[in-house]
C-alpha cells in the first residue's frame, strides 16, 4: 500500500512539472503575436511603478494629515487656542464651528505639504516621451527619382524636404516608410531607466485608404510574420506591427502602388494606443498622396 503511495504521489509530481513547463513554452502562430504578448508584459510591468507612485503619494498625504491634526492640537492647546475660543463666545456662531474650522486648516496645510513632498519622491510613467522621425521616401521606377517627406517632432526644421506628393497616374511609385526612434530631451529625467530600454516595443498601426482608381502591394521591407493585414468594405487596410525604442535600428516597409487613372491614396501612421501613449503625438501622419495626369 506504501508503495502504491508513492508512485502514486511521484505521477502526480511528474504531471504538475509537465503541465508547469508546458505552460512556459507558448506556441505563436507568427512572430507580430510573440512581440503583441510581450508589449502586454512590458505594458503590466510599467504600470508597476505608477501603482507604487499613487500608494506613496497616499502615504505621505495621510501622514502629513495625521501631523497637521498633531500640531493643530498643540496649538489649540497654547495661548492662541484660547484667544479662538474667546472670540468663539463672543460670536453668535457655536463654538464647534471654530474648533472644526482650527483643525480642518492644520489637516488641510498637513497633507497639502505630504502631497508636495510626494512629487519630490515619485514620479509618475511619462507619456508621449518617444519621439519617432517618419520618412516617406516615394520613388519613381522609370524617372529614377526620389523625393523624400519627413514627420517628426525634430524633422520641420528644412523647409526643402516637404512637397505636396504628387505623381503621374502614368507611372509606378513606390513608397518606403523609414522610422527612426529617438528620447525627447525635455522627457528623459522624468522617465525611469525601464522606460529607456531599447527593448521596449512600440505599437505603430499603419492604415492606407485606397481611391478606385489605384492599387497597391506589399513590397518588402518589415517581413510578413512580424505584421498583421486587415482590410474593411471601405477600401481601408491596416497593418499592424511593433517597432523598438533603439535609435540604432531604422525598421522600414515598402508599397508599391499601381495607379490605373487620376486618384489619391490616404496614409495613417499612428504609434502607441490610446491606453498608453508613449510617442509625442505630433509623431502621427495623416497624409495624402495625388495622382494627377501629366
Amino acid at each position: 500500500m506504501r508503495k502504491i503511495c508513492s508512485c502514486g504521489l511521484l505521477l502526480l509530481v511528474i504531471i504538475l512539472l509537465f503541465s508547469s513547463c508546458k505552460g512556459k513554452d507558448t506556441k505563436y502562430s507568427s512572430v507580430y503575436e510573440k512581440q503583441q504578448a510581450t508589449y502586454i508584459e512590458q505594458l503590466e510591468e510599467a504600470s508597476i511603478p505608477k501603482n507604487a507612485n499613487k500608494t506613496g503619494t497616499i502615504i505621505l498625504v495621510i501622514i502629513g494629515i495625521v501631523i497637521g491634526g498633531i500640531i493643530g492640537y498643540f496649538v489649540w492647546a497654547s495661548p492662541f487656542g484660547d484667544f479662538v475660543v474667546d472670540i468663539a463666545l463672543e460670536s453668535p456662531l457655536p463654538a464647534v464651528f471654530f474648533y472644526s474650522l482650527h483643525f480642518l486648516v492644520f489637516i488641510s496645510l498637513g497633507g497639502f505639504l505630504g502631497f508636495k513632498i510626494s512629487n519630490l519622491f515619485f514620479r509618475s510613467i511619462s507619456n508621449e516621451y518617444i519621439n519617432v522621425e517618419t520618412s516617406f521616401v516615394f520613388s519613381q521606377h522609370d524617372g529614377e527619382e526620389i523625393r523624400t517627406l519627413i514627420y517628426g517632432t525634430s524633422a520641420n526644421e528644412d523647409a526643402n524636404k516637404h512637397f505636396l506628393p504628387r505623381f503621374s497616374s502614368s507611372q509606378e511609385v513606390q513608397l518606403t516608410i523609414e522610422m527612426k526612434t529617438s528620447m525627447l530631451k525635455n522627457k528623459i529625467k522624468k522617465v525611469s531607466k525601464y522606460q529607456q530600454s531599447p527593448e521596449i516595443l512600440i505599437p505603430v498601426e499603419l492604415k492606407i485608404s485606397k481611391g478606385d482608381n489605384i492599387s497597391y502591394k506589399y513590397d518588402g521591407g518589415i517581413q510578413k510574420d512580424y505584421y498583421t493585414e486587415e482590410s474593411n468594405s471601405q477600401g481601408e487596410t491596416c497593418y499592424k506591427f511593433f517597432i523598438k525604442n533603439n535609435p540604432e535600428l531604422k525598421p522600414n516597409i515598402k508599397f508599391l502602388f499601381e495607379p490605373k487613372d487620376i486618384g489619391e491614396v490616404q496614409i495613417d501612421v499612428l504609434y502607441g494606443t490610446p491606453e498608453y501613449k508613449m510617442v509625442d503625438s505630433s509623431c502621427d501622419i495623416a497624409q495624402t498622396i495625388k495622382f494627377i495626369e501629366e
